[in-house]
C-alpha cells in the first residue's frame, strides 16, 4: 500500500459508515490507479503459467 500511496485508506475501521460511503468513489478510483511492484508481477504471471 505505501509503494502506491495509498496509507490513508488503512484506517476504515475508524471512519463513520457515512464518512465511508462518501469516501467509496475516491477509495475505487486510487485502487484501480494503483500497481504491483514489477516483482510480484513477474511472480504472479509465473504462477499463472504454472512455471
Amino acid at each position: 500500500m505505501s509503494i502506491n500511496n495509498l496509507l490513508r485508506w488503512n484506517d476504515r475501521k475508524h471512519k463513520t459508515d457515512e464518512r465511508m460511503r462518501a469516501d467509496y468513489p475516491l477509495t475505487v478510483k486510487e485502487y484501480e490507479g494503483s500497481g504491483f511492484p514489477s516483482r510480484v508481477l513477474q511472480y504472479l504471471l509465473m504462477t499463472k503459467n504454472g512455471r
